[in-house]
């Protein structure tokens, strides 16, 4: 899908692109091909924005964690829980005290294509993981204000979350 769009975003000189990845990207017990895959997602997206940022096209990688789906739905029947009652354990390992859901991640995604997002990102940005665990801080670097042709490429690569608020 990138490929298929970056060429007409170059061209424009303006694009978003925006991954969705995991909190499982740092590991997560008995998911080592879940966790891989969400890990090179976010290198992926780190590279895709080191590449395109001088093209004043961002890319983002949105780090969720629980998010109320059919797939944390089947994990609960795996574990012989109730969906219930297994999203009440994992809301009480999560600071705001509730679980994601999938309109939590696509205001996220809302945001991170609009104009809006265009803000300076500081030199290190915090994450927050949807989860709400405290994660660690993901290098950023701000786009020169100098127009693009006379711009250096400089990334802005943001790992966010969307749920955990």
């Amino acid at each position: 899908m990138t490929r298929a769009v970056q060429s007409h975003m170059t061209k424009a000189g303006w694009g978003r692109i925006v991954n969705l990845s995991s909190t499982a990207a740092v590991g997560n017990r008995g998911q080592v091909n879940y966790s891989a895959a969400k890990a090179g997602l976010q290198g992926f997206t780190k590279t895709l924005a080191v590449e395109l940022g001088r093209f004043r096209i961002t890319a983002n990688a949105i780090a969720r964690g629980f998010i109320e789906t059919d797939m944390t739905a089947a994990t609960a029947e795996r574990l012989g829980m109730t969906f219930e009652d297994f999203k009440a354990t994992a809301a009480q390992q999560i600071p705001v005290g509730r679980t994601g859901t999938p309109a939590d991640v696509a205001h996220t995604v809302s945001f991170l294509v609009s104009e809006g997002a265009q803000v300076s990102c500081p030199a290190r940005c915090s994450t927050s993981p949807a989860d709400g665990r405290p994660e660690r801080a993901v290098p950023g670097d701000i786009a020169s204000r100098r127009p693009p042709s006379r711009r250096r490429a400089r990334p802005r690569w943001w790992v966010l979350s969307g749920s955990g608020q």
